[in-house]
């Protein structure tokens, strides 16, 4: 008899696809609050109905109801951050401890920069608008997930 001495080529483990199916429920609920605080930023503020930026036909255009149109980037692109980090952070190769250091850090980014706009908003008489709200909500929402105050289930 006959031993094939030739062992079988295997499939590397390392390139396999990523697969949403493998996200976990809690991961689907902070990325759904992230995206809601991302779309905050084209939600009024306050004062005047001010936007942080206005998606238009001839394109995308900052106000900067309190004249800081940066914070509105800023607020937008941690929020992205947190969307990318929670749904593709095992594909890119974040460890556990990064993820969950971000997530306990991160959200003061757009909270601070929340109150610095309800600051200025209440100090010109004006009135909140729903996208400043769901920006705080969505910042304090995460800031206690990511601190385990609230633990998801």
């Amino acid at each position: 008899m006959e031993q094939n001495t030739n062992p079988t080529p295997q499939q590397p483990q390392g390139n396999q696809g990523f697969d949403f199916n493998k996200v976990p429920k809690e991961s689907w609920i902070l990325a759904g609050i992230s995206f809601l605080g991302f779309i905050s930023v084209f939600l009024p503020w306050g004062v005047w109905n001010a936007y942080f930026f206005k998606v238009s036909i001839s394109g995308v255009s900052g106000y900067g109801g309190f004249g800081v149109q940066w914070a509105g980037i800023l607020t937008m692109l941690v929020y992205l951050a947190f969307i990318t980090i929670i749904l593709f952070g095992e594909a890119i190769k974040i460890d556990q401890k990064t993820k969950e250091t971000i997530m306990k850090f991160g959200a003061i980014a757009p909270f601070v920069l929340g109150v610095i706009a309800f600051l200025v908003i209440m100090g010109k008489e004006g009135s909140l608008g729903f996208g400043l709200i769901f920006n705080l909500l969505s910042a304090i929402a995460i800031f206690l997930i990511g601190n385990k105050v609230i633990k998801l289930k």
